[in-house]
């Protein structure tokens, strides 16, 4: 996953993009068939990525002793990381020295998910941050853990944002602005993760309902690990937010 870097100009606005989409198909499974038929693989292979939809297909036969006749069953997972966010962002001094953080969130016409929720970094102890948004509600979590080696380090918290219902997300090609903090910190570099919707999300329990062999073969390196598991299943990179202290 790449991330990039926006250099800002406190009072005006920038704009930019989180890295491009990782996507691997050699290493999440064969290419789905767009007819659907996969009678062109040996008949124990169950798991497919379907690359035009970002998604992995789970396809196997109901009666594993007679793939050919069988009736099949298909699953479909996607991931939560198949969004294309564009931020734009503005920085503004107030009279009485706290700063204004205006972002705008674009998800792209090519990506496949809407976004539902965002998160950014922010200090522990800032006694003037607040959020706002006319309808995404804006929550503060518990402390994050310091890094190793790093006591030093100033304590930070995550906000996040989140969409109240599937229609008032960020669709492909879709923009929502007027997300805000006031804070007492100056403009500094942060991360920022993005997090797209979908309809079903793998679980362990999925594939311990499968048939043995099928989900063998999803845990059993078909599928990258980090598009089943979901603490990497977002988009990261460096955005501009609340982070020195004047």
């Amino acid at each position: 996953m790449r991330k990039v870097l926006a250099f800002l100009l406190l009072a005006s606005s920038t704009m930019f993009a989180l890295g491009q989409q990782y996507r691997s198909t050699s290493h999440q499974g064969p290419p789905w068939p767009p007819n659907g038929d996969v009678s062109m693989y040996p008949p124990n292979q169950y798991v497919f990525y379907d690359s035009p939809k970002g998604e992995v297909v789970v396809y196997y036969p109901e009666d594993l002793s007679s793939p050919v006749f069988s009736k099949r069953s298909e699953l479909r997972f996607g991931s939560h990381a198949e969004v294309d966010p564009v931020i734009g962002m503005q920085v503004t001094r107030q009279a009485d020295g706290t700063y204004t953080y205006t972002y705008v969130f674009q998800n792209s016409p090519r990506a496949m998910r809407p976004i539902e929720r965002f998160v950014l970094i922010v200090p522990l102890d800032d006694p003037m941050l607040s959020s706002a948004h006319p309808t995404w509600g804006a929550g503060r979590k518990a402390e994050r853990p310091l890094p190793a080696g790093l006591a030093g380090t100033r304590r930070t918290r995550e906000l996040e944002w989140r969409a109240p219902s599937v229609d008032a997300m960020i669709p492909a090609g879709g923009t929502i602005g007027s997300f805000s903090i006031t804070s007492a910190y100056a403009p500094g570099f942060t991360m920022v993760s993005v997090r797209g919707w979908i309809d079903q999300q793998y679980g362990e329990h999925i594939a311990a309902a499968l048939p043995k062999l099928v989900g063998d073969q999803l845990r059993g390196g078909m599928i990258q690990p980090s598009f089943l598991d979901h603490r990497h299943e977002q988009r990261a990179g460096l955005l501009v937010d609340p982070r020195r202290r004047v």
